[in-house]
């Protein structure tokens, strides 16, 4: 039996084509925010309200990414303890992010809910059967920016861009 047409099925017309060549083209040249990183700040009341809230929007940290994390007034900052894995060799971290001393607390903007509260993140697959996953950027996968285990999320405060 001959094939008759099935490949026109894998092929759109050339006018539909071009379309999303340029929807893919518009994407890659949009404008990108550029995000203050947390020492750019004096202090603390520079990036939280009286109830601990992130008074910017959240971004990627990685220059030319910005992709927005979350939105302002989502996350509480805490402070505790670093866990593992989050920086460990089988998840090494990336020179552009700053190291957490396992000794000192560490400053977290803290979600809990759903991943929906999230405009845009990324999860890696279970870390060694622990229930955590690591947190990263969906649109460059940089990472690990925080960790999530059920419907707790940490995002480490130094580990993100503020849109301020």
């Amino acid at each position: 039996m001959a094939d008759s047409g099935s490949n026109n099925q894998l092929n759109p017309p050339p006018e539909l084509q071009a379309q999303i060549l340029n929807a893919f083209a518009a994407s890659s040249r949009r404008v990108r925010p550029i995000g203050s990183l947390l020492d750019s700040f004096q202090n603390d009341s520079d990036v939280l309200d009286a109830n601990f809230k992130n008074i910017h929007d959240l971004l990627c940290p990685k220059v030319g990414c910005g992709s927005l994390i979350l939105l302002k007034g989502v996350a509480s900052q805490r402070e505790e303890a670093t866990i593992d894995p989050i920086d460990s060799p089988v998840h090494p971290r990336p020179a552009s992010l700053p190291a957490l001393d396992s000794n000192v607390p560490t400053k977290w903007w803290y979600i809990q809910g759903s991943p929906m509260s999230f405009e845009n993140i990324g999860f890696t697959k279970d870390v060694g059967n622990t229930g955590k996953k690591l947190l990263i950027c969906s649109e460059c996968d940089l990472g690990p920016l925080g960790w999530a285990q059920g419907n707790e999320y940490w995002l480490a405060v130094d580990r993100v861009a503020y849109k301020a």
